[in-house]
């Protein structure tokens, strides 16, 4: 690594410059681009410090999540031409048959744009969620970068980071102390992202990752540390009330659970041992504070209304209202079953 700089200033074509370059100076890039990513909510919290809402910088955090994207598609490029030079000595790479998937998902995502109802919202998004093609093709960049860290180390910080970041939030949402909350300009509503569902979905990736380090941990030390913040990420999920997400962590674990009998037979005692931990802590914490059997019932109900007594209206207010949604995706799917209707139009032809 020391002697890239060298090698650059010397004079020498393109071809030869991009054959100094090695191969991990590309995945150090990509192990970087995901840090920044993984700090971005804590970074949420500074960007908003002056607002009681975190809508009032929504724009300037979409740019951040869009930046690293971004930086992704150009880093991609780099790596391309780095291939080319260099495929005669590091030999064929293998066929990844999921981002060739993803590259044709997205390139129909582009002409679902171009025959979007309204091209202009298919391309830019809602103000507010901003789930445009220009946020897509900040994701593209995202799984691109993610996808080159080979290195194991560089994995595990990633999430150890990640895992970090979101048990700070989790922990000022538990304890909810005004000084504090003052003192660094953060309140409930950012923490929970203005939406609990929301909040729920970035627990469920934050439980798993905590999972996944005390499964793998075997210094006491660092178990320790990861046995907390996986205690708070589970207090946090069970706080924000929202049945979805706690039932895809439920699902999250027993699916750990059962492919832990496939990939590593030796680890299942201590999966099975955390996994049950957990779910004892679920079982005892939300006895005080959400009676989440009360929601499973409400969804029940609905769904009895929906399919046994064929209430066309029970459907509206199904899924936190979503219901509705998902009604007029059908409709959609029957009028444009090709090329759809475009990125964020699909409330425009029905509603």
């Amino acid at each position: 690594m020391k002697d890239i700089p060298n090698s650059l200033t010397k004079k020498q074509n393109i071809g030869d410059t991009f054959k100094s370059i090695p191969f991990s100076l590309f995945e150090k890039v990509s192990f970087y681009l995901m840090i920044f990513l993984s700090l971005t909510p804590l970074l949420a919290i500074y960007l908003t410090h002056e607002y009681e809402l975190i809508e009032f910088r929504y724009i300037d955090l979409q740019t951040a999540l869009n930046t690293v994207g971004y930086l992704g598609l150009v880093y991609m490029i780099f790596y391309y031409i780095w291939y080319i030079y260099n495929k005669n000595t590091i030999g064929n790479s293998q066929h990844n048959y999921f981002l060739y998937f993803m590259l044709g998902y997205f390139t129909w995502t582009v002409i679902s744009t171009i025959f979007a109802k309204n091209v202009s919202l298919a391309f830019f998004g809602y103000f507010f969620q901003g789930e445009g093609l220009t946020t897509f093709i900040g994701y593209l960049g995202i799984l691109i970068v993610a996808m080159n860290l080979k290195k194991r180390e560089y994995i595990l910080t990633v999430i150890k980071v990640f895992t970090l970041s979101a048990s700070i939030i989790s922990f000022l949402c538990l304890i909810n102390i005004q000084f504090i909350n003052e003192l660094i300009g953060f309140s409930i509503e950012k923490g929970y992202f203005s939406n609990q569902n929301h909040y729920g979905y970035f627990l469920c990736m934050a439980i798993m990752s905590a999972l996944l380090l005390v499964i793998n941990e075997k210094e006491t030390k660092h178990l320790i540390i990861y046995l907390i913040e996986l205690t708070l990420l589970l207090t946090g999920i069970i706080n924000s009330m929202s049945l979805g997400p706690f039932l895809g962590v439920i699902f999250g674990m027993l699916g750990m659970l059962f492919l832990t009998l496939f990939v590593d037979k030796k680890m299942i005692k201590k999966v099975a041992i955390t996994i049950i931990c957990a779910f004892i802590f679920i079982a005892l914490y939300s006895s005080f504070t959400w009676n989440f059997s009360g929601d499973i019932n409400i969804i029940n109900s609905s769904l009895e209304s929906i399919f046994l007594n064929e209430d066309g209206e029970a459907i509206q207010s199904f899924g936190s209202g979503r219901g509705r949604l998902w009604a007029h995706a059908i409709s959609v799917i029957k009028e444009n079953p090709v090329f759809g209707v475009g990125l964020d139009n699909l409330k425009m032809p029905h509603l």
